[in-house]
């Protein structure tokens, strides 16, 4: 992700099905970037571990390596 910050939040939206990969911390709207899932799954593939979550949930860790953790949103 931007400046190598890990992926700490997982979104999959109810409206259009589409995902939302998020790191810790104040983002603003220059942070948004559109990638690639695989591009994405390259960066950090523990993110297959949650891809089976359905749309209108989401997924969070503490950081790398930790657990993730589910969620309806």
């Amino acid at each position: 992700m931007k400046n190598g910050c890990d992926i700490a939040y997982v979104y999959h939206d109810e409206d259009d099905h589409g995902w939302q990969f998020h790191y810790n911390g104040e983002k603003n709207v220059a942070d948004c970037m559109v990638v690639a899932l695989e591009e994405i799954v390259v960066l950090d593939s523990s993110v297959l571990e949650v891809a089976d979550i359905p749309p209108g949930w989401m997924a969070s860790r503490e950081e790398k390596g930790a657990p993730w953790k589910r969620a309806k949103q």
